[in-house]
């Protein structure tokens, strides 16, 4: 186990609150990131009105940017210190919808798989990610203003 613990804001038996989480060992295709910024979604707002079924405890927040800590050893794009953003769907990688780069209508896994809904997300101090939802971004953007990549998504899709 790694040494360590980080804040996060999680759902557990019905109620939102701050919880300190244990740092855990990365997966092999897994990515540590350190949040810098995180938006809170209608969707978490409806999530936590009980309009969209959370598990018993998940850590919210589905739009989030931040600094890689930590990389798998099989996470091979990425590297400690790279500035990312997370797409929080990840789809099956078969079916037609994920094969053409949309995984958020993945008829497969998308919802089941949510990050920061069925999945640990970003409304944390860390957050541990698989690599396939990970996107390097631009120098030039400041992390502020890249929090709103998810949401532009959304729209443009």
């Amino acid at each position: 186990m790694t040494e360590g613990t980080f804040e996060a804001l999680r759902w557990k038996d019905g109620a939102i609150g701050i919880a300190r989480q244990q740092l855990r060992d990365l997966g092999p295709h897994e990515v540590r990131i350190r949040v810098a910024f995180a938006g809170v979604c209608g969707t978490d707002l409806h999530a936590l009105s009980g309009e969209f079924p959370l598990p018993d405890e998940v850590t919210l927040g589905h739009e989030f940017v931040g600094v890689i800590e930590a990389v798998g050893r099989h996470a091979e794009h990425f590297r400690e210190g790279q500035r990312v953003v997370v797409n929080p769907n990840e789809g099956c990688f078969r079916c037609l919808e994920c094969q053409r780069g949309r995984p958020h209508f993945c008829p497969n896994a998308s919802l089941s798989k949510n990050i920061g809904l069925v999945r640990d997300g970003g409304l944390s101090e860390v957050a541990v990610v698989p690599d396939t939802t990970v996107h390097l971004l631009p120098d030039s953007l400041p992390l502020r203003e890249a929090v709103l990549i998810e949401p532009l998504a959304c729209v443009v899709s």
